[in-house]
């Protein structure tokens, strides 16, 4: 009959969708069941055997061993609290109710235990504590401007960091209408909002330009709703706000890069194009037309690297001609020379391009189609009637006869 109703309670005890398992007066485990085995992912004679204490997380260890062992010690129900490592090896929450076992002659004889997943209550009372401690530290830092107001828009409270911002004294600031730190449209704007917030409930966000005491303009975005009182009619408003002007900056600078990005990229299609019309002219070698209209896109992105480092300001002369000249030939068969000129972006690209086209033809037809060709490249600015000049000269030396070109080339 006893072996009838074990056998009924492992086959009852099997079913249950939590751990269970009974121990006897030595603390090991005598019956395991089956969510007790999936748990720790062991087989029924590895789960009897196995030292439970190895799977509770090493911060809870100490205090949940002492805890066992009092709660052994008197006989009595007791309830536990840890962190288990699941066979997957994540970490769970686990209630476990342990009851005393006595046989028929009232004589103690073990425990029998079950376990509870409380893994989510765990983790809703964690978010919980940290929602409570995020208020509380608002409120202690007082980092936001919090303020309230009566329905006439008249300050009745405020953090010390609103009157720190506006450069107000408490004395000063309380009792002051909203239109003493807001332009007379932003005062249309407040009022606005109050007037939808008394006609729909709710709460109202909008972004307003305020004042200081020192005459600076700030950008505060505002988020309010209504105070009521018991028996829900309105009293006044309640505020938080925060500072957002230099975010509203950078984003008015981020608009001007882009507006400025698309300018120049639609520039640089432009000439990407105009040299592709002009490289691929009818009846050219496609191989060698190919390879030109690389190197033309090649003296373009130096040109575009070299603008870039210098925040597409203005580029230097001496480093347009010496990135132009640098893919075609040694530096010691060229002599640049010329005074300091600091050129604007489109002209540095328009010159970097002639100057890859002069050193291509070099390389082709000209000095540096040999060893001992050199190439001289100098400058100057002058000023003749009142009128600035500029002049480059580009003289090769050590090249072959030069010759009447046949056709036209970029």
């Amino acid at each position: 009959m006893g072996q009838m109703i074990e056998e009924e309670f492992h086959r009852i005890a099997d079913s249950a969708p939590v751990p269970i398992w009974v121990t006897g007066l030595d603390r090991k485990r005598n019956f395991t069941n089956r969510a007790y085995v999936e748990f720790i992912g062991v087989s029924y004679a590895e789960a009897v055997d196995y030292d439970w204490r190895a799977l509770i997380h090493p911060d809870d260890v100490e205090q949940l061993i002492e805890q066992s062992l009092d709660g052994e010690a008197s006989l009595q129900p007791f309830s536990l609290e840890a962190r288990f490592r699941r066979h997957d090896g994540a970490w769970r929450w686990l209630r476990s109710v342990s009851q005393p076992r006595f046989d028929a002659a009232g004589n103690h004889i073990g425990f029998i235990g079950v376990a509870h997943d409380i893994t989510e209550s765990k983790e809703a009372e964690q978010a919980v504590r940290e929602s409570e401690w995020h208020f509380r530290t608002i409120f202690e830092q007082a980092n936001d401007y919090i303020f309230t107001s009566d329905l006439n828009q008249r300050l009745t409270s405020c953090n010390p960091a609103v009157c720190a911002a506006l450069g107000y004294t408490p004395e000063e600031a309380l009792g002051k209408s909203f239109a003493d730190f807001i332009d007379p449209d932003q005062f249309g704007q407040t009022t606005a909002m109050l007037q939808q917030k008394l006609a729909e409930g709710g709460t109202t966000r909008h972004t307003i330009r305020v004042n200081t005491r020192d005459g600076r303009k700030l950008i505060w975005e505002i988020n309010s709703r209504l105070m009521l009182d018991g028996a829900g009619h309105p009293t006044g408003l309640h505020a938080i706000a925060r500072d957002v002007t230099e975010m509203k900056r950078a984003e008015a600078h981020q608009k001007l890069l882009i507006d400025e990005l698309n300018h120049r990229v639609k520039n640089t299609l432009a000439i990407v194009q105009s040299i592709a019309r002009q490289s691929y002219k009818p009846g050219g070698d496609p191989e060698a037309t190919c390879l030109a209209f690389e190197g033309r896109l090649q003296a373009l992105s130096e040109a575009h690297d070299l603008l870039t480092r210098k925040q597409w300001e203005s580029a230097p002369m001496d480093l347009v001609v010496k990135d132009a000249m640098r893919p075609h030939v040694e530096a010691e068969r060229i002599s640049i020379a010329g005074p300091s000129i600091e050129i604007p972006p489109k002209t540095a690209i328009s010159l970097s391009l002639a100057i890859h086209e002069l050193a291509t033809n070099a390389v082709k037809y000209g000095a540096l189609s040999v060893p001992d060709g050199r190439i001289a490249i100098r400058w100057d600015r002058m000023v003749a009637d009142g009128v600035e000049k500029f002049t480059l000269f580009w003289t090769e030396e050590g090249g072959p006869l030069v010759t009447a070109p046949e056709r036209r080339g970029f």
